[in-house]
C-alpha cells in the first residue's frame, strides 16, 4: 500500500468524507475539494467562501454577537490538541492544554437566521506558512449572508479593549497587554519633568499636524527612539504614550 492509496477513515456525511479522502491522497487545492463537495452536498443553499484572517465569525459568535453550536459528530471533527505555555511563570502558571479546531460543521444563529457553517485547515503542502483557514458559510439567501459578514468583519477589524501584539510570529490581540496600559500614567514615569513635558509634547503636536504635512507635501511620519540602561523609564514611557493616545478623540490605537 502507497501512501496515496491509504484509505481513508470513515465518516458520516459527504462532505466529511470528501474531506478526509482528500487530505489522505496527493493533495492540490483543499478549498476547491469542499467547495465542490459543499455544492453537491447542499444544491439549495448559496454558498460563500470567507477566510478566517478577514472574517473571524466564530470569534464574533464567542463575543455573544450570534448563536453557535456544533452540529457534527465527533468522527466527522477533525482536531488537534496542543500544550500553551504560560504567559509568566512567576505566579506558578505551569501551562495548559489546548484544542485546535482543523475540521468541523457548525451551525450559527443570527437575528433569527440561520447558517450552516464549516470551517477547515485548507493549508496544501508541508510548509506551516501561510496558515488557510476557510470558512465555509451556507444560507438559503445571498443578502442575508453578506450582512452578516459586513458586521462580523467590522467586528474583527475593530480592537474590543485589546492591542495588537507582535507574538509567536503573528500579529494577535491581548486584552492583559491593553489592562496593563491603561494603568500606565505618565505621572508614574520618573524623569526630569521639562523631558516628561517635552516628550508628550511631541506626541501631541505629530497628531495634531497632520494638515500642516500634507500642506508641506512631506510623508506625516515622525520617529521617537527610547534608549538607555534597564530601568531608566523606557517600557513605562512608552505604555504612557499609548494611553495617552487611546484618551484622544477619537482614540488611536497602537501596536505593541
Amino acid at each position: 500500500m502507497t501512501l496515496g492509496s491509504r484509505p481513508a477513515p470513515p465518516a458520516h456525511n459527504h462532505t466529511s468524507r470528501a474531506y478526509f479522502e482528500h487530505a489522505t491522497a496527493p493533495r492540490i487545492n483543499t478549498d476547491a475539494v469542499l467547495v465542490t463537495a459543499l455544492r453537491a452536498e447542499y444544491p439549495n443553499l448559496h454558498l460563500t467562501v470567507v477566510p478566517h484572517t478577514s472574517i473571524d465569525l466564530f470569534g464574533y459568535a464567542r463575543a455573544g454577537n450570534a448563536g453557535l453550536a456544533a452540529i457534527d459528530s465527533e468522527k466527522d471533527r477533525l482536531t488537534w490538541r496542543r500544550f500553551i505555555s504560560p504567559a509568566t511563570r512567576l505566579d506558578g502558571d505551569t501551562g495548559d492544554l489546548g484544542t485546535e479546531l482543523k475540521f468541523g460543521k457548525f451551525l450559527l444563529d443570527w437575528h433569527n437566521t440561520e447558517y450552516i457553517v464549516h470551517i477547515a485547515d485548507c493549508r496544501d503542502g508541508s510548509s506551516a506558512y501561510p496558515s488557510l483557514v476557510n470558512q465555509y458559510v451556507l444560507s438559503p439567501s445571498v443578502a442575508t449572508t453578506n450582512v452578516l459578514l459586513l458586521e462580523a468583519g467590522k467586528w474583527t477589524s475593530t480592537l474590543h479593549a485589546e492591542i495588537w501584539v507582535f507574538d509567536g510570529g503573528y500579529w494577535q490581540k491581548s486584552r492583559e497587554l491593553y489592562e496593563s496600559i491603561v494603568k500606565a500614567s505618565w505621572d508614574d514615569v520618573i524623569l526630569d519633568p521639562a523631558m516628561k513635558k517635552s516628550l508628550q509634547a511631541d506626541v501631541k503636536n505629530f497628531f495634531a499636524s497632520r494638515e500642516t504635512y500634507a500642506k508641506l507635501k512631506v510623508p506625516w511620519k515622525r520617529g521617537i527612539i527610547y534608549y538607555g540602561p534597564p530601568g531608566n523609564g523606557k517600557t513605562i514611557s512608552v505604555k504612557a504614550t499609548m494611553n495617552l493616545l487611546y484618551k484622544r478623540s477619537p482614540p488611536i490605537p497602537t501596536l505593541y
